[in-house]
């Protein structure tokens, strides 16, 4: 399972990448929960299951990838679901395809 959600996170970050027009550097991606406990992760964090990614690429925000990945999930080339930003890590996007909507900047 966590192999094809991994195949599917790929694809989905590859939208963004063309859009963007440069590499997108993935920080952090599946985790084993002992990593997610090291690393503070919630309990039920889509990186556990290989459905969620915190990417970031040279000269942008993570707000800006934010706005960049939600355009693309209305035009249907990219899975809706979670995209964040948090204010420790501004340059970094949480994406993950958790299947709805969901958006914060903390």
């Amino acid at each position: 399972m966590v192999r094809a959600n991994l195949a599917s996170l790929s694809h989905q970050l590859e939208a963004l990448r063309e859009v963007v027009g440069q590499p997108i550097t993935v920080l952090s991606g599946h985790r084993c929960r002992t990593h997610n406990d090291l690393v503070g992760g919630a309990d039920r964090s889509k990186h556990l299951n290989g459905t969620a990614a915190d990417v970031k690429s040279k000269g942008w925000t993570g707000s800006d990838l934010r706005i960049e990945a939600a355009h693309l999930a209305l035009e249907g080339k990219m899975l809706e679901g979670g995209m964040g930003v948090y204010a420790d890590k501004p340059r970094t996007l949480h994406y993950d395809t958790r299947g709805y909507p969901a958006r914060w900047e903390r």
